[in-house]
């Protein structure tokens, strides 16, 4: 068994998490919308309102839940390469797709580097709160992306899904009431620097 593999089958997440998670997704098939909302305290309306956030989306074609897409991962199909990065109990696994099986990607890149945005871009950049942080958001086109990103934690013999995004990597918004001082200074470099996309 590989070290992929070893991880992605003993994988657990909570209801919490998969909430979360449902901002990566542009829609949700009914199935999964139905149990979600019946096995847990958020109606319809919260998960819609998380469908509707800006951000890094996955195509529907390569994944219509949170759900789907963990246990697709566990196959390990399709992948070009994938890179595992490990300190202390976190783990950052970084997967690239097969251009030719997902010629249109697997879902579209949210974030942008300021630098790279023309003047009109620039210009045409709003501000708004996000997890209690204000953050740049700016309403153009997103790049498709083959690659994907997943975020765990290890506690004993499990690994802890704490997110997953199509995408370049991106650290979480600052928010000083579970980041340190350095976390709150790398993860605010990286967000002043760079903007959401919304569609």
């Amino acid at each position: 068994m590989s070290k992929l593999e070893e991880i992605l089958k003993n994988t657990v997440i909570d209801f919490d998490t998969y909430f979360h998670l449902l901002r990566h997704f542009h829609q949700l098939d009914e199935e999964f919308l139905l149990k979600f909302s019946n096995q847990t305290q958020y109606k319809e309306d919260d998960i819609r309102q998380q469908l509707e956030k800006s951000g890094s989306k996955f195509r529907y074609s390569f994944a219509n839940n949170p759900e789907e897409l963990i246990n697709n991962l566990a196959l390990e199909i399709d992948y070009k390469a994938f890179y595992i990065s490990t300190n202390e109990n976190k783990t950052e696994i970084a997967i690239e797709f097969d251009h030719e099986v997902y010629p249109k990607g697997i879902g579209f890149d949210g974030i942008a580097a300021i630098r790279n945005l023309n003047e009109q871009e620039r210009e045409s950049i709003v501000k708004t709160d996000r997890d209690d942080f204000m953050i740049k958001k700016l309403k153009t086109k997103k790049n498709k992306t083959w690659k994907l990103n997943l975020i765990l934690f290890k506690k004993e013999d499990k690994y802890l899904i704490a997110t997953f995004f199509p995408g370049i990597y991106a650290p979480p918004f600052p928010n000083k009431e579970i980041h340190s001082e350095k976390q709150m200074e790398e993860f605010s470099k990286f967000w002043n620097a760079h903007v959401l996309i919304s569609s």
